[in-house]
């Protein structure tokens, strides 16, 4: 059904918008104007970019009535969507709106986004499952989630980038066991982060000392401090951090993580070693389409290190 009526939207383009274009653009712009609603031009969608169908089923939607009035009009009756397939159309954005908004967020490069991976599937997860006994399609991308994602959770970098986000923590995951896994690589991290300081303190403090009367308490603060190890260090580092309360979403964990960088020092450096990692790989198509638009014909003599600074002042200005 999905398929029938994404490609009597791709007629409705190709006759719109292509052949005859002028007449019929015109047409459908005068029958807006007629049914008072808003001249907005049709989306059509791009095989490569899935939320372009969204937005061209959503246009559809909101321009039915005038796409079929001008079809009517211009003797196109046969292209014309039936009742059925708009409802279809309606029944396909709630189902896909929240992927729109997770592509959106998960895109972003001005902002830390590999931490909401594990949020953004589960909250998809919920979102699917209040359409399961109603829509069809709800159903089956909520399987292709589970079955895609299942081990997300597992993963070391989308896990310690989801605890290492003061937004997040321990809150989105599902699995308690693949928390606590990787809540211990983090802590083993931070243990190979602490240099071997116990020796040097005891060596320097019995090098220092002379007869005092305070030499046996000295004595007793070096023992009370031997003990611990950069493992045991690493455990309180981490749980101190974990005891902290979450800060709200709209907040910047990297400025979070600045501020509280004295208190966390080992751990800030594990957080910016992976906190800096991009959530897609849109970013770094959006750069390529600007070199591709950079370099063109007439300036196909620029130097790679020009085009690399060419590009880092474009993307960082």
């Amino acid at each position: 059904m999905a398929k029938r009526s994404r490609s009597s939207v791709w007629n409705y383009f190709k006759k719109i918008e292509d052949s005859e274009s002028v007449k019929s653009s015109e047409k459908l712009k005068e029958v807006q104007k007629q049914l008072n609603v808003s001249d907005h031009k049709l989306v059509q969608e791009v095989s490569t970019r899935w939320n372009s169908t969204y937005l061209m089923f959503t246009r559809i939607h909101e321009q039915f009535e005038a796409i079929t009035t001008a079809l009517c009009l211009l003797g196109q009756n046969h292209l014309c969507l039936k009742n059925e397939d708009k409802e279809l159309i309606s029944n396909c954005l709630i189902v896909l709106k929240p992927f729109l908004e997770a592509t959106e967020n998960i895109s972003g490069d001005k902002y830390v986004s590999v931490s909401m991976i594990i949020p953004l599937v589960k909250l998809l997860l919920e979102s699917m499952k209040s359409h399961l006994s109603t829509l069809p399609l709800a159903a089956n991308i909520s399987a292709e989630l589970a079955s895609r994602f299942s081990s997300i959770e597992g993963a070391y970098v989308t896990a310690a980038t989801t605890l290492l986000d003061p937004r997040f923590k321990k809150l989105p995951f599902s699995s308690p066991t693949a928390s606590d896994f990787a809540v211990s690589r983090i802590r083993n991290e931070v243990a190979r982060l602490i240099p071997s300081e116990t020796t040097e303190a005891t060596e320097n403090s019995s090098e220092a000392c002379t007869q005092s009367l305070w030499d046996s308490f000295d004595k007793q603060a070096v023992e009370s401090t031997a003990h611990r190890t950069a493992g045991t260090e690493a455990i309180i580092e981490v749980r101190r951090y974990f005891e902290e309360p979450i800060i709200p979403r709209s907040s910047n964990p990297l400025l979070w993580w600045k501020e509280n960088q004295h208190r966390f020092p080992r751990l800030m450096q594990i957080a910016k070693k992976y906190l800096c990692i991009p959530g897609s790989s849109v970013p770094s198509e959006r750069l390529f389409s600007k070199a591709g638009q950079l370099v063109s014909e007439r300036r196909n003599r620029l130097k790679p290190k020009n085009i690399d600074l060419l590009l880092f002042l474009n993307n960082n200005l």
